[in-house]
This record gives structure tokens, sequence and C-alpha cells, in this order.
């Protein structure tokens, strides 16, 4: 990453001044980001999208080989999707759609509906409870390598988030015979699947028409993605009225190029060049990430909005804390708190934090888990819970975000 901050003098000399990295304590003015956010508080899209700063954008993507024009900067359009609603054990959930993983998350959720969580015990304690858990992650894990932009890409969403879809696949959950690798899946005969409960009065996130020449399920490998330099703010205000965004550069420092004070993302470093041929129904098109940022709503109210940054690591998280505060009853400091586990759906190796116990790793082994401590890598879950009339909101003690009331 040191490497990236060289690319730029702009950005070698705000945080490599003097011929060295900064060091805790030092203090870092960016008058540059200033006045960019300024331009953009002035005069708004504008400010940003047209005129000067579009100018140094463009001509710092150029630089790099990118062959927009200022028009075609100009031109830019954000994607506004509905988002993904399913019901869990009676609540509502609201998720990202794709080309986000908000179906990672539902899919998970719906295999473990059918199991009474709090009778197996915590899965730190329980053997049982680890063995759930862990296969209804390592099952929605693959489904990554179904995700895309929908726009260019056909996308089985709907059928992933479906209870037809969930109810074949369960049967893969909590056996206590984990196979070596998943077995693969056919979301797509479910896209026709109706919105499920409370989900239609959400207009929620329909499959859209099919992308001729799009790939299908199943068209790219899994991929863990690791890392990634991603922010992700939950907000409640006094009404009830709730926010979960996720911001992403991609990788550390995105593309190391700076412009006006901030970094450009590098996003397209995961399109390849095949799909790149592919024709799509939009000019504009996104690439597949793993945020998941999520609300989720019990007798009509906000009940959880949650979300994290932490690459590849960011639905097994979300999905797991939402499991702890609305089916073990936790409170939300000490489900973030959790010991989290992460699998892989290629084999039977689980990342672990420590807090399980010795018996629980004993038996687990002799299902033919392979518990291993946690390499680098982690999501930082942030949420805001309501409890009764109060709010209870808490940052990720693993990192360094923090909680604010107004």
């Amino acid at each position: 990453d040191s490497v990236k901050l060289h690319q730029t003098a702009a950005g070698n000399d705000l945080f490599w001044p003097d011929g060295r990295p900064l060091r805790p304590g030092d203090r870092i003015v960016n008058p540059e980001l200033a006045a960019s956010l300024r331009l953009v508080s002035q005069l708004g899209l504008a400010g940003f999208y047209e005129g000067q700063l579009a100018g140094r954008v463009v001509a710092a993507m150029n630089a790099g080989g990118h062959p927009v024009t200022v028009e075609q900067f100009a031109r830019y359009e954000p994607r506004w999707r509905r988002p993904l609603c399913a019901m869990y054990r009676g609540r509502v959930v609201l998720s990202a759609p794709p080309p986000q993983t908000g179906m990672q998350v539902i899919h998970t959720l719906k295999l473990l509906e059918s199991y009474d969580l709090p009778s197996l015990g915590l899965p730190t304690r329980s053997a049982q409870a680890f063995d759930v858990l862990a296969s209804a992650l390592r099952n929605g894990m693959p489904l990554v390598g179904m995700n895309g932009d929908p726009s260019w890409a056909n996308i089985p969403a709907v059928g992933v988030i479906s209870d037809e879809f969930a109810a074949e696949r369960r049967r893969l959950v909590g056996t206590g015979t984990p196979p070596d690798t998943v077995p693969p899946a056919d979301p797509a005969r479910h896209n026709g699947s109706a919105p499920q409960g409370q989900c239609m009065s959400f207009e929620p996130y329909r499959q859209p028409p099919t992308v001729a020449g799009g790939g299908g399920a199943g068209a790219a490998p899994y991929d863990p993605v690791e890392g990634g330099e991603t922010t992700h703010i939950s907000v409640v205000d006094a009404d009830g009225n709730a926010v979960a965004l996720t911001q992403t550069n991609s990788s550390v420092f995105g593309s190391g190029a700076m412009v006006s004070g901030f970094f450009l993302n590098n996003s397209g470093f995961r399109f390849n060049q095949q799909s790149l041929t592919v024709e799509g129904r939009s000019p504009w098109r996104t690439r597949r990430t793993t945020i998941s940022p999520t609300v989720i709503l019990e007798d009509g109210r906000v009940r959880m909005v949650v979300g994290a940054p932490g690459g590849g690591r960011i639905p097994t998280a979300v999905s797991q804390v939402i499991s702890y505060v609305l089916d073990y009853g936790l409170d939300p400091l000490e489900a973030v708190r959790m010991p989290r586990l992460f699998p892989s759906p290629l084999g039977l190796q689980v990342q672990l934090e420590n807090g399980y116990s010795a018996e629980v790793l004993e038996r687990v082994r002799g299902m033919g888990y392979q518990p291993t401590a946690l390499s680098f890598g982690y999501a930082r879950l942030y949420l805001v819970v309501r409890d009764g009339d109060r709010w209870i909101a808490v940052a990720d003690p693993r990192h360094d975000g923090q909680v604010r009331g107004y």
C-alpha cells in the first residue's frame, strides 16, 4: 500500500511527509479535499461531474489508461434499485440488491430459520450450534460467484432469497458430517417466486428481463475477496427513519491515484476480459461487491440497522450478528463481541476468533471441520438496534469506529 501512496506527489506528500510514513499522533491537513467538498456543497452534482474537478478526475483516469472523456463522465447516472426483501421469523429483512450481497445474507438466514437456535446453545459452547451456523454460512458463500450487475448478467437473486430454494438447501445444514465442498446449486429455477409476507408493500427488487448473452448462475468461481478500504454508517433519526450506508474504495487506498484531495477507487479490477465482451442493457456497469447494508423491521418499525466493511467477510459477519441479536436475544454489544467464524465452501477449514471452548473444537474436529486461528482480515460491524422505545448503537471494538447521538 505504501507503493500506491508514492504514485502521485499529492498522496506521497500528504501520507509520507519528509520521506517517512505517518506515525500515531501526527496531524493530517488536507486543504485540497476541503476545497473539493466546498465545491460540491456549492454546486451539487455539477461540482463533481462537471467543471474543473471533473476535468482533474478524467485526466488522472486517462493517465492510467482509462478511455473515459469529460462528456461521458458528465453523463454518468447512479443506478437506483429496490432492496431485496424476505421474511425472517416474522420480521422483514431489507438488504442490498445485486451487485451487492444481500442475497447471501438473506439465504443464510433462511437456512437458519428452521432451527431453534437458543435451545442448541451458542456456537462457542455447542458443537451442534457450531455445525448449524458454519454449514449455513458455507452454503451461502458460493452465491457471490452468481452475483453481478443485473443490467449486464442474469443474476438469480430472487431465486436465491426464495423459501423454495432455502427448502432445497436445508438438507445440507447441521448434518454433523459436512461435505468437503458445497454442492452446486441452481436458484434460477425459483426466480419467479412471489414476494414473501409483508414484502409486497415495499415494492422489492424483482427479477429483471433476461440479458441476451449475459452470464448466468455459476458464471464465476467463489472468490473470498480479502481486505478492502470500506466505510459503513448505520443511522436512525428521531422519527425512526433508518439508513444503512456502505461506501468503498475497493482495495486499500483504492487505485492510489489522488485527485484534489481524495483517492480514486479501483473497483474495475474485478472485471475480466471475457465479461467485458458481453452486451448489457445499460451504458454503465457496476462490478460485484461484497457489501451488505441491511435494515430489519419488526411490527412495522425499524428493529435493526447493520452493515460492515471487511471484504468477503462482510456478509458472513452481518448474518452472524443478526442471528445473535434476533435469535439469541443478546445485548447488541455482546452480539458484536461474539467470536466469529469464517468457513470456506471449498474445504472444511474454519477460521475462528478466540473464544470457542476446547470441547467444541474437539467435537467439530470429529465432524470433519478443521478449526484454525483467524487470519488477517475481518469485518467490523456497525449497528443500531431498537430495544423497546430506546436505541442501542454499537461500533465494533475490533476497529476504530465510534457511536454518536444527537
